[in-house]
């Protein structure tokens, strides 16, 4: 008995092991063929009015390993760890096929609430392209099946050694950056260390979220980042992760340091589908990086960057400069050109960090620049589009789009446009609502 109704049954494993099944696949091509199915398409499919305890079953215990996978990926709101480094790969993809397994139970289950026929099934699923024309034919029952399971483990997710390297050294930059909380019940990334270790995770913590590329300095990234992955895995797997994640051997801190300098901002913007939870700004020719955790920034982020990294960085330098210009008028011959392409490697890289000093001030004084977690991750990192050159077409795109005007619902709107924003807010109520001006709405 399968009911048309959009009123969905109380039962809801069956709905959802009914939404989630190659038939409901099939069925919502039919109701929709385009690429967007809508609320009003899934209410249209026929929802058997009876269940199977059978199915019940699969369907709780698919939510348990789809569960188990959402709290070793850092991007949910789910998440506790990074599968384990020694066995994870094994135990993921151990899961996966299980998940794959349950998966083709439930549509079997399914299939048979719907009275299709094994004749039909195999239509529908070469429609779908999970089996071949050669697969449904008259192969005997063996090579059928082993057809079968090679197509089922073609499709399951595979993590590799290198991919659980980079979310072990990406959950201790959020270690550090202070966006996990070890320890801490139900906190995001909470981990499942010991009391100790947990402590110890907390020690490293930057508590204002700026963390610097420069060797040496107490807040030195790659230096944190190390010392917490050897807290979590201990020195040898800290060391096995490094070199995973690089593909190369070497001193482990060279090794990251090179990684998370290059390589890391550009994965962590595709982990995060161009929304990064954490922000690099770089003076323009990159020869000085500042990390940020954005949802810590606010109002003296960039004054702090400035007065409390970058001009101490400016004066460090310019200290070394004239202490080898004074070296280099006591030389001669060989010493003095040694001393000379020194000289023009550190008049550089000052020249470039005083740059990186002037577009500070500019943006956080003249343009004013507020952090506005509320606009979303790319209008919030858009005034900063000149100091991020590294990643900076998507920002400056949606610094253009402000400007037009596209989005004058957002705090960064008002913030640089604000005579635009308040004669919108007369006309258009949701803008009125969103800047706090109701009182500005002209009614019609």
């Amino acid at each position: 008995d399968v009911s048309g109704s959009s009123a969905f049954p109380e039962n809801i494993e069956l709905v959802l092991g009914v939404i989630n099944s190659s038939f409901a696949q099939y069925t919502l091509k039919l109701i929709n063929p385009t690429l967007h199915v809508q609320v009003g398409d899934l209410a249209r499919l026929p929802v058997p009015s009876t269940s199977t305890l059978k199915i019940e079953k699969f369907v709780e215990q698919a939510i348990e390993l789809s569960k188990a996978d959402s709290s070793e990926d850092e991007t949910t709101y789910d998440f506790i760890i990074p599968p384990v480094w020694k066995i994870g790969i094994e135990d993921v993809a151990a899961r996966h096929h299980q998940l794959a397994e349950i998966e083709r139970q439930v549509d079997d289950e399914v299939y048979q609430l719907y009275g299709i026929s094994d004749e039909d099934r195999a239509v529908i699923e070469v429609e779908l392209g999970q089996t071949s024309v050669s697969d449904s034919g008259d192969a005997d029952e063996d090579e059928s099946s082993t057809a079968d399971d090679e197509n089922d483990s073609s499709q399951i997710p595979s993590l590799i050694r290198e991919d659980l390297a980079r979310q072990w050294i990406s959950y201790a930059v959020g270690m550090v950056m202070g966006r996990f909380q070890p320890g801490t019940d139900n906190g995001l990334g909470c981990g499942k260390f010991s009391v100790d270790i947990n402590e110890k995770l907390k020690k490293l913590t930057d508590p204002d979220a700026i963390l610097v590329l420069d060797q040496g300095h107490s807040d030195d990234l790659p230096e944190k980042v190390l010392s917490a992955v050897i807290i979590m895995l201990g020195e040898k797997q800290a060391y096995e992760v490094v070199k995973a994640v690089t593909g190369k051997d070497g001193p482990p801190d060279e090794l990251l340091r090179n990684y998370l300098e290059r390589t890391f901002f550009k994965e962590h913007i595709r982990r995060y589908r161009k929304r990064p939870v954490y922000w690099l700004l770089q003076s323009p020719k990159k020869k000085y990086e500042v990390w940020l955790f954005h949802e810590k920034m606010n109002s003296d982020t960039l004054y702090r960057i400035r007065t409390e990294y970058v001009v101490p960085k400016i004066n460090l330098l310019e200290k070394q400069i004239n202490d080898i210009r004074n070296e280099y008028d006591r030389a001669e011959g060989k010493k003095q050109r040694e001393f000379e392409k020194q000289l023009a490697g550190l008049n550089d890289v000052v020249d470039d960090i005083r740059e990186f000093q002037k577009l500070l001030t500019f943006i956080s004084e003249e343009r004013g620049y507020k952090p506005r977690i509320d606009d979303g991750v790319l209008l919030n990192m858009a005034p900063l589009w000149e100091l991020i050159p590294s990643w900076q077409a998507e920002p400056q795109k949606a610094w253009k789009a402000l400007d037009r005007g596209d989005y004058d619902w957002a705090h960064q709107a008002m913030d640089h446009w604000p005579d635009r924003v308040r004669e919108k807010c007369l006309t258009n109520k949701s803008f009125a609502i969103a800047h706090g001006l109701e009182d500005l709405y002209e009614k019609d």
